[in-house]
């Protein structure tokens, strides 16, 4: 279970430490990823009788992805946030086929703000559905109705996710601290840059844009899943499972960890702390 929150993004501080990429980082940080994801569909396939190996080898190739997702993302250029989104959303698809005795990329899902999209792309049946993520839905539509919240059209499309600035005021995180950014249930909050000038914006920026792409991993290759298979336990659940993702199991999930940990030692901060600087 502990693996379960290791790829998710809740807050950027304004002073924080800065780490510098080197070769052996590079691998071992890819490596991290590869592993958990091979575990969670090595050990979800095991669980159904199918074969660790098999599901490991494809969840880890998919992990992989997700980790040059992160670093596409980090890249200080228009779209890179949109184009990093994309290649984590494939490689987390990758890890849930493998855990579901799917082909590696049989299915492929992409979240478009509050929605997902589910693309069956086996030869003869493919299609292309929707369904609504609930939790970010309600979330963003916080967001939309908070005053001093404004949504950046530009940075949005640029990061492939919403991002709002906060006009006038520092973001509050845990605890009353101050902020320069969150990521959270999809969502990228920014403080005014002009009152948090000892913080790099494109830092800050490609922090939370790996934050979000830790978010996408956790919701499509682990959470979703386990809503889904509770969904269609209960009445209509087979219904609504149709056009309806709940999208709010993995925030329990994660509040549990982070009540734990404290902020230093949390592996996905660290993660993204260590991205943040790009290539």
């Amino acid at each position: 279970m502990a693996t379960l929150i290791v790829l998710l993004g809740v807050s950027c501080p304004v002073e924080r430490a800065w780490a510098q990429a080197t070769l052996t980082s590079e691998v071992a940080a890819l490596g991290a990823n590869a592993v958990i994801g091979g575990l969670g569909s090595g050990i979800s396939a095991w669980l159904r009788g199918d074969s660790f190996t098999d599901a490991f080898t494809v969840g880890a190739a998919g992990g992989a992805v997700v980790f040059v997702g992160k670093r596409v993302a980090t890249i200080r250029h228009p779209g890179a946030g949109l184009g990093g989104r994309v290649v984590g959303a494939v490689g987390a698809s990758m890890v849930r086929n493998a855990a579901t005795g799917r082909g590696p990329l049989d299915l492929v899902l992409l979240p478009v703000g509050p929605v997902t999209l589910y693309w069956t792309t086996v030869p003869d049946s493919g299609s292309v559905s929707a369904r609504l993520n609930v939790g970010r839905a309600i979330f963003l539509g916080r967001l939309l109705a908070r005053e001093r919240l404004r949504l950046d059209w530009g940075e949005t499309l640029s990061a492939g996710g919403p991002v709002f600035h906060a006009e006038g005021r520092v973001i509050e995180g845990e605890n009353g601290s101050r902020v320069g950014g969150m990521e959270l249930w999809g969502t990228i909050s920014l403080s005014d840059p002009e009152l948090i000038p000892m913080v790099d914006h494109g830092q800050l920026l490609a922090h939370e844009r790996v934050h979000l792409i830790q978010d996408d991993f956790l919701n499509l290759a682990w959470a979703g899943p386990m809503e889904e298979w509770l969904l269609a336990r209960v009445p209509y659940g087979d219904v609504l499972s149709r056009y309806f993702d709940p999208g709010v199991l993995y925030m329990g999930i994660a509040g549990i960890f982070v009540a734990a940990m404290p902020y230093e030692d949390r592996p996905w901060e660290v993660e993204a702390s260590y991205l943040e600087s790009g290539w």
